[in-house]
């Protein structure tokens, strides 16, 4: 509970919102907590002697706000989101089945208040958990794509015997830890590709889960007894092929699997369904799927794989991403990405396009607010020159547009 001497800006509420404030700030006249160890009494943090003593029930219990040590937020908008606690791991959200009126995301660097681990879990991670606060006006619950990315941290878990999940403490009054099925892997290839470029190579690489998340709650990760799965995906590829895209995927063993759903996407966050294929229903032995996309988006396209058992319970696999450029095509790149701060150059590295005329770059930060915009005027193919200086741009993942013409092609950047 903070008490204020002054009328708070809606920028200062937001900034404020989820997050534990200093007791020194200006104009702040009681703050207390509710956590001291001695249950029935409270102290006013601020220093300005508005302690006190709770009638009634003193009993310590495990809340629901939505409060961590930092976060970060957004108002109308669907682009991905991430955070990163102080040991350098990295909770992402992004995929969101409607534009939300507001998302927070924070942390807490310790223990959570309660570690009870859900049915079918053996511990949770005891070093950080994150949280989200998510609203939309409409009503609507808001469901995401949600990973958790622990980079180079030593989790001593012997992966024969335990599978690894994602533990969720929905914020809703008494609530308890919920088992989250997600799909664990390595660095490599199958890194979702809607995740801010250069993510999960900040700190040299690490391990991910992901899953479905909804609503607002906190995450953590947890290990249990392995269970049985679905299917056991070997390999799931996309190739070009002219102006189409050959889709492969390989199972060595499938329990009652219904159906696959082939998912693909323009900028690898919202998926839709544009083929379903047979499954093998049961199957101890290799089977290999293969389906053409004929009509691809041109330049980068996503896809994902979803499968579907017999009694209607689905999972989504990882993502993957393939280039495809027709005539007509803009490409562009942005060196050094991600980039530690200095200059940024960009050069058009298009096949079929020799020189755009009066060519515009923005950046826009991960707000939408335009944070730089610059003209160049003609450029041609092979063009390198610098267009962000030194300094710029703070800490964060910014999209970069370029326009030129008719032509326009966005790509994301990442400061560190």
């Amino acid at each position: 509970v903070r008490y204020w001497s002054s009328v708070r800006t809606e920028a200062e509420i937001q900034q404020n919102m989820t997050v534990l404030i200093d007791p020194s700030e200006d104009n702040l006249l009681a703050y207390w907590r509710f956590d001291e160890e001695v249950n029935d009494h409270i102290i006013d943090l601020t220093g300005n002697g508005y302690d006190g003593e709770i009638i009634g029930n003193p009993e310590l219990v495990y809340s629901s706000a939505p409060i961590g040590e930092f976060s970060i937020f957004q108002y109308d908008d669907d682009t991905p989101l991430f955070i990163s606690d102080d040991l350098g791991n990295n909770f992402i959200l992004g995929n969101f089945n409607i534009t939300p009126s507001t998302v927070h995301l924070y942390y807490v660097s310790e223990n959570p208040m309660d570690d009870t681990p859900p049915s079918g879990f053996d511990g949770l991670w005891d070093q950080s958990y994150f949280g989200v606060f998510s609203f939309s006006s409409d009503t609507q619950t808001v469901t995401y794509d949600v990973i958790l990315n622990y980079n180079d941290q030593t989790i001593n878990i012997d992966l024969s015997i335990y599978e690894l999940d994602i533990a969720v403490y929905p914020l809703r009054g008494n609530s308890n830890w919920d088992r989250l099925e997600g799909v664990w892997s390595m660095v490599g290839s199958l890194v979702p590709d809607w995740v801010p470029g250069g993510l999960f190579r900040m700190s040299g690489g690490g391990d991910f889960i992901e899953g479905d998340g909804e609503g607002s709650g906190n995450y953590s990760m947890g290990y249990g007894g392995s269970s049985v799965l679905p299917i056991d995906l070997l390999s799931f590829t996309a190739k070009p092929n002219e102006n189409e895209v050959i889709l492969n995927w390989i199972t060595s063993t499938e329990i009652n699997n219904s159906h696959f759903t082939i998912l693909r996407s323009k900028e690898g966050v919202n998926f839709y369904p544009i083929q379903e294929i047979e499954g093998s229903l049961n199957s101890q032995k290799v089977v290999k799927y293969e389906f053409v996309d004929r009509d691809p988006y041109g330049g980068v396209s996503y896809y994902r794989l979803k499968q579907t058992d017999i009694d209607g319970s689905s999972e989504k696999f990882y993502i993957i991403s393939v280039e495809l450029y027709k005539p007509g095509d803009l490409t562009f790149v942005l060196f050094p990405n991600p980039s530690n701060g200095g200059n940024v150059y960009v050069r058009m590295d298009s096949e079929h396009i020799n020189q755009l005329e009066s060519t515009k770059l923005e950046v826009f930060d991960a707000q939408g607010r335009k944070v730089h915009e610059s003209y160049k005027g003609d450029v041609s193919v092979g063009e390198q020159f610098g267009f962000i200086q030194s300094g710029e741009l703070n800490s964060g993942v910014y999209t970069v547009r370029l326009t030129g013409g008719e032509h326009q092609v966005s790509q994301q950047l990442m400061v560190r």
